[in-house]
């Protein structure tokens, strides 16, 4: 999962900051908190897609048609 290395970036990060460190951490993981919920809305909304667009044509979704 692409989490673990942004977790330790943010650990590089305030390690070296001398002051404020907890507030730094605190905007970092509202950061991340907010990135991981954007990816699950993305997520639920790519299965929502997924779930209308069995009705469409097979030949629709394999033409590699770039106007469209």
């Amino acid at each position: 999962m692409r989490t673990f290395p942004i977790i330790g970036a943010v650990r590089l990060i305030t390690l070296t900051l001398p002051r404020n460190r907890y507030e730094v951490i605190s905007e970092w993981l509202s950061a991340i908190s907010y990135q991981l919920s954007a990816v699950s809305y993305q997520r639920s909304a790519f299965n929502l897609l997924s779930k209308n667009m069995k009705c469409v044509p097979t030949s629709f979704l394999l033409s590699d048609d770039r106007s469209l």
